[in-house]
Parts: C-alpha cells; sequence; structure tokens
C-alpha cells in the first residue's frame, strides 16, 4: 500500500480502476477480506492488540465490535505474505459494515499506532474511481454523480445523481 499511496500522493490526478467488489456505500460491505494494515515485523508482538484497543477506544462506532487482525499468509509458500518493502500485512476484520464517515477517523488512528507503515484506505485521494462489475458495464464514481457505461453493442449510459 505504500508504493501505492506514494504515487497517488504525486500523481497530477488519481483515478481508482477497480472491480465490483471494492465498490460499496459503506467499507467492508463487498471486500469482505478487511482492511489491509502492513507494518514493521519487530512490532508484531504487540500491534494486534494495540490495533484493536485503539479502535475501539478513539473510534465510537466501533467500541462494541469483535474486532480482529488477521495476518496474512501466503498462497504459494509457507509463512506470512512479505511485502515488497519488507513489511508483513494484517487484514483487520470489523465484524461487519463500517460506515464511510468513520473511515478518516479509523485510518487516523490506524496511523499513529508505532510500527504500522501504512492503511490500505486511500483517504480522500481519489479524484473518480471506474468499478468493473459482473456483466461488463463499467461503473464511473465520482463524488457528484454514479454514471453506468454499458457494455459494447450498447451506446446506452445510464446517469444517476448519488446522495451526498
Amino acid at each position: 500500500h505504500l508504493q501505492e499511496k506514494m504515487v497517488a500522493y504525486c500523481a497530477k490526478r488519481f483515478i481508482v480502476i477497480a472491480d465490483y467488489t471494492k465498490q460499496s456505500k459503506n467499507l467492508c460491505n463487498n471486500y469482505k477480506r478487511g482492511v489491509p494494515l502492513s507494518f514493521q515485523a519487530k512490532s508484531i508482538s504487540y500491534l494486534e492488540y494495540y490495533t484493536v484497543k485503539n479502535l475501539k477506544e478513539k473510534v465510537q462506532s466501533l467500541k462494541d465490535r469483535d474486532i480482529k487482525c488477521k495476518l496474512r499468509m501466503a498462497k504459494h509458500k509457507a509463512g506470512p505474505v512479505i511485502t515488497d518493502e519488507g513489511h508483513m500485512v494484517y487484514d483487520i476484520d470489523f465484524d461487519g459494515i463500517l460506515e464511510c464517515d468513520d473511515v478518516e477517523n479509523i485510518n487516523n488512528v490506524l496511523q499513529m499506532i508505532p510500527g504500522v507503515v501504512e492503511t490500505g484506505l486511500f483517504v480522500g485521494m481519489a479524484e473518480m474511481a471506474y468499478y468493473g462489475q459482473i456483466d461488463g458495464s463499467v461503473i464511473k464514481q465520482t463524488k457528484d454523480k454514479t454514471v453506468t457505461i454499458k457494455p459494447s453493442g450498447s451506446n446506452d449510459t445510464d446517469e444517476q445523481k448519488e446522495d451526498k
């Protein structure tokens, strides 16, 4: 997440291109794996405890949640995933869907824990996003509106104003 955020930060325009699992009005609605948190391996002895503790204490809507940090394990080798920078990754399970109003606060709480390198939350960075759908259509989303772009063979576009 660190490299992606460095590129996004330096870009004149940051546009997200993702599949339908990343599109939702609430965090953890479609993408069920959890929020990624990369961290220094030396902090593993205390990071899980303080991640859960700090989130519950500092984010009101999380105080009664059963939050879990799951060490991301590699699929084709033994042991945990190691990023290109040599960091490990937790996937934080928030025990359900989160309101987007809390995302910035959650990101700030996580960033303040010593040993945390970066979160997978790109808060306020994207100008727009394109989400590929199962049916081949693409959803173009900005802060003000959402437009559906139909697959080839159809010249229609459906515009829907997004509630703010």
